[in-house]
């Protein structure tokens, strides 16, 4: 039987090793590369595309949400399983829309963490139970948090940086990368955002982002 080749995308080593560790004790997987970037990301899906992509979220400049955009254009059998400590249904509807077949969180169990990769290369789709609730919540609330109030001020690129800023892009750069815009653009963006919304800063939105979903569950 061939074993299923995984490339797996993490910036921290020890993750990664212990991910090649885990994958190679079932006679089913094996690891086709690691890398811990996004942008090696990319050139090793241009090169060699694995079979499955295991990909954490939240990396220094290409994010893991842009990787899975990516990779579901470049390699459109390829199978994408998101890893991350994050369970926000921000998130997991970050991911999911972005093209990825199943969302594990990395505090799962390494039997798992094995089982959600079964489950995508089977076609299947895997939640990890930790978020399951927070995904129905999310998705039954979806837009609607920019439906009245203040909110409903905001523009469609408006709407669409408070969301990148609420699943964890808080950074200008990172920001203006994820939306090819520059960052001077971005600042100007964030500035209508904060009169409209009556806040002074990114923590303060998220801060008010948080009360709102909570206050609409």
């Amino acid at each position: 039987m061939a074993t299923t080749g995984i490339l797996i995308v993490d910036d921290h080593a020890v993750v990664r090793d212990g991910l090649c560790q885990l994958i190679e004790s079932d006679p089913e997987l094996g690891v086709a590369g690691q890398v811990s970037n996004g942008e090696d990301a990319i050139r090793f899906l241009n090169a060699t595309p694995p079979d499955l992509l295991l990909v954490d979220l939240h990396m220094a400049g290409l994010d893991g949400t842009m990787v899975i955009k990516a990779a579901s254009r470049m390699c459109p059998d390829l199978r994408i399983l998101a890893l991350t400590a994050y369970t926000s249904s921000s998130y997991v509807r970050s991911a999911l829309q972005a093209g990825a077949h199943g969302y594990v969180v990395k505090s799962e169990s390494g039997e798992k963490i094995l089982h959600a990769i079964h489950c995508v290369m089977k076609g299947l789709s895997y939640l990890s139970p930790d978020v399951t609730e927070e995904v129905v919540n999310g998705y039954v609330l979806g837009p609607q948090h920019f439906n009245d109030g203040p909110y409903a001020s905001l523009t469609t690129r408006e709407r669409e940086i408070v969301e990148c800023i609420t699943i964890g892009n808080v950074r200008n750069k990172t920001l203006a990368d994820r939306l090819f815009l520059s960052a001077r653009t971005i600042e100007r963006h964030k500035t209508n955002i904060f009169r409209k919304l009556g806040v002074s800063n990114t923590q303060e939105l998220l801060d008010k982002y948080a009360e709102r979903t909570v206050g609409k569950r």
